[in-house]
C-alpha cells in the first residue's frame, strides 16, 4: 500500500450497474508521441471492439482538462511518482478509479505512451478497487492484472500501438495448459504462461 493511502482511508465508490465515464486529461509537458484525440479514440475502439467483448467492462472515455466530479479518471503526467513505474491504477481523492500514465518516464525507457495507457485502462476496468486476486499453483495469490503477463506484446488500432491483455481463462487454474490461447494478440499461440510470470 502506498504511503499516501496509509495516511487516510478511502472508501472505493463505483458505478454499480452503470457504464462509467472516464475523464481523460493530459497534464504532461512531454510529447505523447501520438495526437491526444487520436489516442482517446483508439482507446475507445480498444474497449468497444476488443476488450469489452471478453471482459464485459464497458466505459465511455471523454477528453477533459482535469478531474470531473463523479467520473473515473485517466491522467497523463510527466514523471512517475513511484520508482520505476510507467503507469499504475489507483483511486482518486473521491474514491473513484484512476489510471496514471507517466509520459516522460515511459518515453525515457523507449516505451510507447499508448501502450502504457491501454495497459492501465484495461487493468483499471477489471479491478477498479485494486483488490482482486486469483489463487495459483501452491495456493499463491496473484493480483488480477490483465496486462502484466503479456505486457511486452502489442497490436495496433488505426496505427496506434495498444497493449495485449489476457483472457479470464488465464486466471482460472482449472484450465489445462496449452488448451488454446489465453491472451488476445496471439489467438493461435498455445499459451503456457503461469500467473505472476
Amino acid at each position: 500500500m502506498r504511503r499516501a493511502a496509509r495516511a487516510r482511508l478511502i472508501a472505493a465508490a463505483f458505478d454499480h450497474g452503470q457504464i462509467p465515464t472516464i475523464a481523460c486529461f493530459n497534464k504532461a509537458s512531454t510529447s505523447l508521441g501520438v495526437d491526444f484525440d487520436r489516442l482517446i479514440a483508439a482507446l475507445q475502439t480498444f474497449l468497444d471492439d476488443y476488450f469489452v467483448p471478453v471482459w464485459g467492462t464497458p466505459a465511455k472515455l471523454v477528453k477533459v482538462t482535469t478531474f470531473r466530479k463523479g467520473a473515473w479518471a485517466m491522467a497523463f503526467l510527466d514523471d512517475a511518482d513511484v520508482a520505476n513505474a510507467l503507469g499504475y491504477h489507483d483511486l482518486t481523492p473521491d474514491g473513484l478509479p484512476l489510471s496514471k500514465v507517466f509520459v516522460k518516464s515511459t518515453r525515457a525507457v523507449g516505451q510507447k505512451v499508448s501502450v502504457t495507457a491501454c495497459h492501465e485502462l484495461a487493468e483499471m476496468l477489471v479491478d477498479p478497487a485494486i483488490n482482486l486476486c486469483a489463487t495459483g499453483p501452491g495456493s499463491v495469490f496473484y493480483a488480477y492484472e490483465t496486462a502484466d503477463a503479456v505486457e511486452e506484446v502489442e497490436f495496433t488500432i488505426r496505427g496506434i500501438p495498444m497493449s495485449d491483455f489476457v483472457y479470464p481463462a488465464w486466471f482460472e487454474g482449472f484450465r489445462k495448459p496449452r488448451r488454446g490461447s489465453k491472451d488476445f494478440a496471439s489467438p493461435t499461440r498455445r499459451s503456457s504462461i503461469t500467473p505472476g510470470r
